[in-house]
């Protein structure tokens, strides 16, 4: 099986899980059977589900207007899977299609980075037109976060070429070098969590990064974090950890172990300990 292929029936693997957690949410609303029915989901995919069913759960909050109470209580009760529980919020953002700066204002900041990055994921998927064709920034996304924002915006480049590194290097090139320096940290975290690929199409990945190789590699210390924190193998991430970053997963997510209180202070912490090695 060629790799294109390899990749692509990974997406839809990763597609109809997340959907498979939203609609488990949007049927059960009592949070400790839905945990239940969300840990009987594969373990490699467990954690998109989970995602799915975040947002769905997020939606429901915003439409109850209890100040994210019901979404909160997911979040706090399922803390392994913070990262897709944070991402989910910025899906249902995007599909209730209102002002991120009017919600994610009372949240903590390091939540308003991870819920902006599913923001721009979404809007990268759905909203091809607006996001990436004609490249508009949301006037809503506050300029401190826009390195969120792009992060997912890179990240849904990954699932929308499927993998194919002509197509991503046309539409990433497209965009100016301010906004592709974040994006390319989204392609570091979606490239090792779908997999599918061998290690010569990681290295093509790597020197098509070019001078932003960097920011590849903290999105690949991402994905590690996320990894560890559910306990998910995925031998796609392990070698993409040995081949950017030259260690172990392990290894690779203690280097996002930086105390800050801003996101992109820390992203960008994470990046200089990178530059460092």
């Amino acid at each position: 099986m060629d790799v294109s292929k390899k990749i692509s029936e990974r997406i839809e693997l990763i597609v109809l899980t997340f959907q498979v957690g939203r609609k488990f949410a949007e049927g059960i609303h009592d949070q400790m059977d839905l945990v239940c029915q969300l840990k009987e989901v594969d373990e490699e995919y467990r954690s998109m589900a989970f995602e799915g069913a975040s947002m769905a759960i997020a939606i429901r909050s915003l439409e109850a207007n209890d100040g994210c109470q019901m979404w909160s209580e997911f979040l706090d009760s399922n803390i392994e899977y913070a990262t897709q529980i944070m991402i989910g919020y910025g899906w249902a953002i995007g599909e209730k299609g209102i002002s991120p700066e009017g919600v994610l204002g009372a949240l903590d900041p390091m939540i308003q980075g991870r819920a902006l990055d599913g923001y721009g994921y979404y809007m990268g998927l759905f909203k091809r037109r607006i996001s990436i064709r004609t490249q508009q920034i949301p006037e809503d996304v506050p300029d401190d976060l826009l390195l969120a924002y792009d992060q997912g915006i890179g990240r849904s480049l990954w699932y929308i070429s499927k993998g194919d590194l002509q197509m991503l290097g046309r539409m990433m090139e497209s965009f100016p070098e301010y906004r592709q320096k974040h994006m390319w940290l989204g392609l570091g975290v979606a490239c090792p969590i779908v997999g599918g690929y061998d290690v010569f199409h990681l290295k093509q990945l790597g020197e098509l990064a070019g001078d932003f190789k960097f920011q590849l590699a903290t999105g690949c210390t991402l994905a590690a974090r996320s990894s560890i924190a559910s306990n998910t193998e995925n031998i796609y991430l392990d070698q993409a950890c040995e081949l950017w970053l030259n260690c172990s997963k392990t290894e690779a997510a203690k280097l996002t172990d930086i105390d800050s209180v801003s996101y992109p202070y820390w992203i960008e912490a994470i990046s200089e300990s990178i530059t460092g090695r």
